[in-house]
């Protein structure tokens, strides 16, 4: 072990972690703390830490601000994704905020061609502008259905959720262009695209590779 990291962890949390992000000798990672952390990776560095999300409320669930999904890096601009947060565009080398919108989730997103696509707290999925965030899209008719982290795939936006459907988006304007029942024990886990396919694993351990 050549260095170690130790990021405040705080007395109640979400389970699970964010996974880093690197980019130019850099590891980009969130924390239970609320807070976005950049680390020099051949020194374990401290370079910057930022909070996206402020503890509020009367209670400790209120106060969950856990930053659990992967930061995404493009063109020098850090986004991170907190539950009872914020998402936020950070600046990569000094960690300052460059805009943040009150949107919470911990499931990954992703930023493709100007735009970022993710599924909020309450399963909605929606579409956003990189450079500025502000909303192009949401499609609100999968509430509660507890989605899966969404792929990209062929053009199309795609999600799983927990009663086993798979739902085809339209990345303009987030129309449903299929919803498919593939498996009835659900889904928890993202699609991943492999070469031309489409890859999900069920919750009964099933695993199916879709093309279209």
């Amino acid at each position: 072990m050549k260095w170690t990291v130790n990021l405040d962890m705080p007395a109640l949390s979400l389970r699970g972690e964010s996974a880093p992000a690197t980019a130019f000798g850099g590891a980009i990672v969130g924390g239970d703390n609320g807070r976005v952390s950049a680390v020099i990776l051949n020194q374990g560095q401290l370079i910057w830490q930022q909070r996206i999300s402020q503890p509020s409320g009367a209670t400790e669930i209120d106060r969950l601000s856990d930053v659990d999904t992967t930061p995404v890096i493009v063109n020098g601009v850090v986004y991170a994704l907190a539950y009872n947060g914020n998402l936020t565009a950070l600046d990569l080398r000094s960690g300052q905020i460059l805009w943040k919108r009150e949107i919470g989730s911990v499931k990954d997103f992703i930023v493709d061609a100007g735009r970022i696509y993710l599924v909020d707290q309450d399963d909605r999925v929606i579409a956003l502008n990189a450079d500025g965030g502000v909303a192009i899209w949401r499609q609100s008719d999968l509430l509660h259905r507890n989605l899966t982290s969404p792929v990209l795939y062929n053009g199309y936006i795609v999600v799983g959720d927990s009663e086993g459907y798979l739902h085809w988006l339209n990345t303009d304007d987030g129309r449903f262009v299929a919803q498919q029942k593939v498996d009835s024990s659900g889904f928890l886990t993202e699609p991943v695209v492999a070469s031309d396919r489409l890859l999900i694993q069920a919750k009964n351990g099933e695993v199916y590779s879709i093309a279209r």
